[in-house]
């Protein structure tokens, strides 16, 4: 889940295209440069991005046991 954005200044040479995602946020620049940051705090984020990234590691976790349980199950079956 990435949200981006564009700034281009009064020429291109000043473009920078922004990606926010849930576990860092990207800037990529017209110079080729791109630079990413794991963000600092995880109580500074606002509250959607939190919850985002809590709801991805519960679904990862829930799609594991989903799948530990399936295995089993097929073990069972004859």
């Amino acid at each position: 889940m990435w949200s981006v954005s564009a700034f281009i200044g009064a020429n291109i040479v000043t473009a920078q295209v922004y990606w926010e995602g849930l576990w860092m946020s990207c800037v990529f620049q017209s110079t080729g440069q791109m630079q990413c940051k794991v963000y600092d705090s995880m109580l500074a984020l606002p509250q959607d991005l939190q919850a985002a990234r809590a709801l991805t590691v519960v679904s990862i976790i829930v799609g594991l046991l989903a799948l530990l349980i399936s295995i089993v199950g097929a073990k069972c079956t004859n």
